[in-house]
């Protein structure tokens, strides 16, 4: 039950990134590139549900929410893609 709570504090309480989330090696890939990947890790069932985070503000990277007009962005080595409140 520690390692739920100490999830929790650092997901939701602190807003932080937990040090054990899943990872993908990725660089120099546009984002609107990467959902193909997203789903077939089961991130998203489909890019209209990616896009519909998007819209939502549902999709962070290092934090910030991004938005349509910032798919196009390049992920670089170290970046932290975040999907809905739960993925990473």
């Amino acid at each position: 039950m520690d390692d739920a709570i100490k999830y929790y504090n650092e997901a939701y309480s602190k807003k932080a990134i937990p040090k054990d989330i899943p990872t993908m090696k990725v660089n120099n890939i546009k984002l609107i590139d990467l959902i193909p990947n997203l789903r077939e890790i089961g991130f998203v069932k489909s890019k209209n549900e990616f896009i519909r985070l998007v819209k939502q503000s549902g999709v962070k990277i290092n934090g910030d929410k991004i938005t349509e007009t910032e798919l196009q962005l390049v992920l670089k080595d170290g970046d932290v893609l975040q999907v809905g409140k739960k993925v990473s």
